[in-house]
């Protein structure tokens, strides 16, 4: 909780994940940019707005980020694994 508890923290983490050469356009590939007040990133050469989480697992979820990102955590740190097999 106290890297992953906020969902600006969870922004970040996936941020870098995402980008791990800071913010690349996916309509031009220029890295200038700026954040809007909406937390959606917009290129400084085409415009092109784009979210975080667009084109990922948490596109358009209901859920806060950081249900999920404990989720993830409690699914992979468990001592007896969950199987993939029925």
């Amino acid at each position: 909780m106290a890297r992953f508890g906020t969902d600006a923290q969870c922004i970040d983490a996936i941020c870098k994940a995402r980008w791990p050469r800071g913010f690349e356009c996916p309509g031009c590939g220029a890295m200038r940019h700026f954040r809007l007040s909406s937390g959606l990133f917009q290129c400084q050469d085409c415009r092109k707005q784009t979210s975080p989480t667009a084109g990922t697992i948490f596109q358009g979820t209901k859920l806060p980020l950081t249900v999920w990102f404990q989720a993830m955590h409690l699914l992979t740190q468990g001592k007896h694994s969950v199987s993939a097999l029925p």
